[in-house]
């Protein structure tokens, strides 16, 4: 039989725990509401997300390294390397090993694929998503939006300049 928790003691948490877990499920909440929107609208496209994030990196940066790919598109390297892969079979991207390293894939964008990635952004509307109707809500209680400033500065201190860079301003990722 379980003892009956009677103590204070006992049920005092770690701070450093319930921030943690706190911003964990707060975090996978906010992923759950945005991976749905995007979701949504991907799949006219037949696209997944992790193809989309792709084809945004390597098309911003005209060609990069799977490694690359992993990092900007946040992703483990294996799954930028399938992804890259499957983008490859529908002729969106060209994989090459680099000369110089053979173990080094290199990814480019292809004409097709730049003009899927066009569709996808000029096809965009999030009027009537997940994401749009919270932040609505929010701004007809508060009279704004909410900041992105304090993920800004996450991002920078753990992630460092580059990609706080790459990540400051959404706009130029597109």
């Amino acid at each position: 039989m379980m003892n009956e928790m009677t103590s204070k003691e006992e049920l005092t948490v770690d701070p450093g725990l319930a921030y943690h877990s706190k911003l964990f499920w707060l975090a996978k909440a906010m992923w759950r509401i945005v991976e749905q929107d995007w979701q949504d609208h991907l799949r006219g496209h037949h696209l997944t997300i992790n193809e989309y994030s792709i084809l945004r990196v390597v098309a911003k940066k005209d060609s990069c390294r799977v490694t690359d790919v992993s990092s900007y598109g946040l992703m483990h390297v294996s799954t930028a390397l399938n992804s890259s892969q499957s983008l490859k079979k529908r002729g969106l991207v060209h994989l090459e090993k680099d000369v110089e390293d053979t173990r080094v894939t290199i990814v480019t964008i292809t004409e097709e694929g730049r003009e899927l990635l066009n569709e996808v952004d000029t096809s965009i509307s999030f009027e009537e998503s997940m994401l749009e109707g919270g932040l609505e809500k929010i701004e007809s209680l508060v009279g704004l939006k909410p900041s992105f400033s304090d993920t800004q500065s996450l991002i920078y201190s753990t992630f460092g300049r580059d990609m706080f860079e790459y990540f400051s301003n959404a706009t130029d990722i597109m």
